[in-house]
């Protein structure tokens, strides 16, 4: 019986450490979010450029040129002027959301914009701290944004990992349980252009596929269920969720057709105008 009471105390003792190490854990994991996280800001990507151990970076100095120049290029070009979709597309295969861009732009001949765009892209091996380089790809996307702007004019544009591809990651890892109800967290930069619709390609995880049966030996990924929440949740711009199960691309394009046809109708024009999120000034300057 004594033996029995002490195996007992020590497996509460070996559960109430586990749990204690977990929350500390998972409490390091939400106080370091900040540096892992998404910007909600321009002035925020760009503090990270400024302080003092990054400034003279001549890496620095060159990318802060060459964004300049394309914020000087672009001027004040309105983006209201435009009836031309600006589609993201994301998911949880990455190489299945970069072909399916590709063809997507090619089927409604619009422009597939890449991140990072070519003329920072040489750039992108300069900078290997996480937090710098974090800075750099959330810059890519800004440039992405200017150039969006310019070529909606003329064109439909597509593009995919846009900034809710980061926004869901660090989102899904910091609220494993429940998302904050009303927080800014949850909404979009004002000063990033927002596209018109997100499609999400929600593809079924890697063992229930014969590829992986048979060669693979990777573990599912646990975050995953919980990045396809982020994306259920978010409001605005809207998410239309496609199955990964449909592996027909024509299938899968017929029903992004139906979604964006319905944005290109010129009675959609005025809906575009009023909720395509205003840049600040700050933006163009």
């Amino acid at each position: 019986m004594k033996n029995s009471n002490q195996l007992s105390r020590l497996k509460i003792g070996a559960l109430v450490f586990l749990f204690t190490l977990l929350y500390a854990f998972t409490l390091c994991s939400v106080q370091n979010y900040g540096f892992i996280g998404a910007f909600y800001s321009l002035e925020d990507v760009l503090e990270v450029f400024n302080k003092e151990k990054y400034r003279e970076n001549p890496s620095v100095i060159k990318l802060l040129r060459l964004y300049n120049a394309l914020v000087e290029d672009v001027g004040n070009v309105s983006q209201y002027d435009n009836n031309n979709p600006f589609i993201a597309i994301e998911g949880n295969h990455k190489t299945r959301r970069f072909i399916v861009a590709r063809q997507l732009a090619r089927a409604l001949k619009a422009t597939n914009l890449r991140s990072p765009p070519e003329f920072m892209n040489f750039l992108k091996f300069d900078f290997k701290e996480l937090e710098i380089r974090r800075a750099y790809y959330s810059l890519a996307l800004y440039a992405n944004a200017l150039e969006a702007r310019r070529l909606l004019h003329e064109k439909a544009v597509v593009t995919a990992g846009y900034w809710l591809d980061i926004a869901a990651f660090s989102l899904a890892k910091k609220y494993p349980l429940a998302f904050p109800e009303n927080s800014s967290e949850m909404r979009w930069p004002e000063d990033l252009l927002a596209p018109d619709i997100v499609f999400y390609i929600n593809s079924p995880p890697p063992e229930t596929t014969l590829q992986y049966n048979m060669a693979s030996t990777k573990p599912p990924n646990p975050l995953k269920p919980r990045l396809v929440d982020v994306y259920r949740t978010w409001t605005y711009p809207r998410v239309v969720e496609l199955s990964g199960y449909i592996f027909s691309y024509n299938e899968m394009f017929t029903e992004m057709f139906r979604h964006i046809n319905f944005i290109k109708q010129s009675k959609f024009k005025q809906y575009l105008k009023e909720n395509r999120k205003t840049l600040k000034r700050s933006y163009t300057n």
